[in-house]
């Protein structure tokens, strides 16, 4: 299939990025799979050539013919939609087999899905465990996540088991699953199914905080977000960050502690973050609950109480807000 030249003109032009698109092209023409697969993904899109899902399944299905498993994974995903073909869930679940055979990942998790919940073929929890264990060791770590909660819970006459639950969720943290890095933090500083552990808890824990983009590198890994905008000289906002943080508001008690924390525009002082934070905490406020945990594990303003520190580190996640105010 000849690839028609349609740069997209509201796209970056210079001849840099015309040359790097024609290159790309040429790659596509030549039958290279990971080139026909990006150019699907650009059609499915609309990035830089016109939105069209049934040039985006033709590329796809060019790049699957040969052999690529991403492909025939994407193939699958648009036979399960509809999208750009028509919606045929036999012919879904025989591409994504084809290409979690090949190795690919999510498609061995959609398979376990569908045997999970019965969906479009007779359900069979044995056969979707088996999936879930073959995507998770292809490195899918919802599968992993999956299997751990089967076996927390004994679920789909899975006999409970503790050590195996803790298993899969280890694997599926050390993937990024970020929950599965929350539930590392409770079986360590609870000691479920593991020796108690308040190290491992806390930087299981911090993973989490660091997974979900809440804590910016910095050196005490508080959570915080634009209290250290405030310019350290700048008295006057100072002072309204003070007296709203006296008056009760708990984002201005957060903010203080974590000025106080680094002696941003205030004296240094561990003691007073620890109070505000604490003060903080006590009106829930998310990113609070996390700051006090961290400075109740590492004693900064207050004797190191690991046991305080996974109390405040459980409150603070199942409470989390994306977008705190």
């Amino acid at each position: 299939m000849k690839v028609e030249n349609n740069i997209n003109t509201s796209s970056d032009n210079s001849e840099d990025y015309k040359t790097a698109y024609l290159n790309f092209l040429k790659k596509v023409e030549e039958g290279e799979p990971q080139a026909q697969v990006e150019l699907g993904y650009m059609y499915q899109l609309g990035t830089v050539v016109p939105q069209n899902d049934q040039l985006a399944f033709s590329w796809y299905q060019k790049a699957a013919e040969q052999g690529f498993a991403e492909a025939q994974s994407m193939i699958a995903g648009m036979y399960e939609r509809g999208q750009g073909i028509g919606r045929n869930i036999d012919t879904a679940l025989k591409w994504y087999e084809i290409a979690a055979n090949n190795g690919d990942e999510y498609a061995a998790h959609r398979i376990g899905e569908h045997y999970e919940y019965g969906n479009k073929v007779e359900q069979d929890f044995e056969i979707a465990k088996q999936w879930y264990k073959k995507a998770a060791q292809l490195g899918n770590s919802n599968s992993a996540y999956v299997l751990a909660g089967i076996y927390q819970h004994g679920m789909h006459n899975v006999t409970l088991d503790e050590l195996e639950a803790f298993k899969w969720y280890k694997i599926a943290a050390e993937l990024g699953h970020t929950n599965a890095m929350y539930q590392l933090g409770i079986s360590y500083g609870l000691g479920q199914a593991v020796s108690q552990n308040f190290k491992e808890a806390v930087k299981w824990f911090i993973n989490a905080s660091k997974s979900l983009k809440l804590t910016p590198k910095n050196e005490y890994n508080l959570q915080f977000i634009d209290s250290l905008e405030i310019s350290k000289d700048d008295n006057d906002a100072i002072s309204l960050l003070i007296n709203e943080a006296k008056g009760g508001q708990a984002k201005a008690q957060n903010d203080l502690g974590v000025m106080y924390m680094y002696g941003h525009g205030v004296p240094q002082n561990y003691n007073e973050a620890f109070n505000w934070f604490k003060l903080a905490a006590k009106q829930q406020r998310i990113p609070a609950l996390f700051n006090l945990a961290i400075m109740y594990s590492n004693g900064y303003g207050v004797s190191q109480n690991y046991p305080e520190a996974i109390k405040n580190f459980t409150e603070w996640y199942p409470s989390f807000d994306p977008d705190p105010v």
